[in-house]
């Protein structure tokens, strides 16, 4: 994870330190001689800046760069004239932090992070703006390993215990392609059928696999939804953010509670109002939102 996050680093943050923003800029990695065309509120309550060109040193469509939707960036004062080393490190904590919403030919729309509220205050007259790396991943992943390496074997659960090969799953009762359930989609075939079925009988883990088009995203709404049935919460992980939005896509017409974790700049807008930054703006699911994030906290603690 180490070397990993170093790769990352290397190639994006780090690069403030040792370069100016017009080195940064051929690099392709930066924007220089930037405006606030508009600035609004928006994705939960964040604000979102759309940065252009400015008009005194052209207008037009903004010089060739790498920054996609989605990229973590620093949007921060422009300093003049070539910044030394300490100078443009310094931006890097004085600036505000974002994620690129939209970016087209003429200009880039940043939703600045929920801590950086008084930032945005700061930013103003030319501007810059610059990709960095994303370690949020990187330090979830490391405190998660932390700790496990903390845990006694005695806390271990028979979850962890079968996942690092400690001890094997437990048997799958006999007759469980037998059960009687009542589906609510009618519609799967055997194989579908027979999937979730195993899924239902398996204690601590089933794999559910096939080829692209067989239907596992079908099949894995109704084993959620029998899940469900059984007043069990389900939390749902998935590759990629648009494999996640697709489920709450499919979920939402089933009218569940569905809270979707995520930065609301990386999630499809028909999934926004699933989003936790979006519910917390409704008074109505507060008690939704408080009792996921303690759930959150008491699973980091226990893992």
């Amino acid at each position: 994870l180490d070397a990993e996050l170093q790769s990352e680093v290397s190639e994006t943050s780090s690069l403030i330190i040792g370069n100016s923003p017009p080195s940064l800029q051929r690099a392709g990695v930066a924007i220089t001689n930037l405006v606030i065309s508009s600035q609004r509120t928006g994705l939960g309550g964040k604000t979102v800046l759309e940065l252009s060109l400015d008009g005194a040193i052209g207008e037009g469509d903004l010089p060739e760069h790498g920054i996609r939707t989605g990229d973590v960036v620093l949007v921060a004062a422009q300093p003049a004239g070539s910044a030394k080393k300490k100078e443009v490190k310094e931006l890097e904590d004085k600036g505000s932090r974002g994620v690129v919403t939209r970016v087209t030919k003429g200009a880039v729309s940043v939703a600045l992070d929920r801590d950086d509220d008084d930032a945005d205050a700061n930013l103003s007259g030319r501007l810059w703006l610059v990709k960095l790396s994303n370690d949020v991943t990187f330090k979830r992943m490391n405190q998660v390993i932390g700790r496990l390496q903390r845990m006694d074997e005695s806390q271990y659960s028979s979850f962890v215990r079968v996942l690092f090969g400690l001890s094997s799953p437990s048997p799958v009762p006999a007759g469980y392609e037998k059960e009687n359930v009542e589906w609510i989609d009618p519609s799967l075939n055997d194989s579908q059928k027979e999937a979730i079925r195993f899924a239902l009988a398996s204690k601590e883990v089933a794999l559910i696999h096939g080829p692209p088009g067989t239907g596992k995203t079908h099949t894995l709404i109704e084993l959620i939804m029998q899940l469900l049935k059984q007043n069990l919460r389900v939390l749902v992980c998935g590759p990629s953010n648009i494999s996640v939005d697709n489920i709450v896509e499919r979920l939402a017409s089933h009218k569940v509670p569905i809270v979707r974790l995520g930065h609301p700049a990386r999630l499809l807008p028909s999934v926004l109002n699933h989003s936790l930054d979006v519910l917390t703006q409704t008074s109505e699911a507060a008690e939704i939102v408080r009792d996921v994030r303690k759930e959150m906290d008491t699973k980091q603690a226990s893992i």
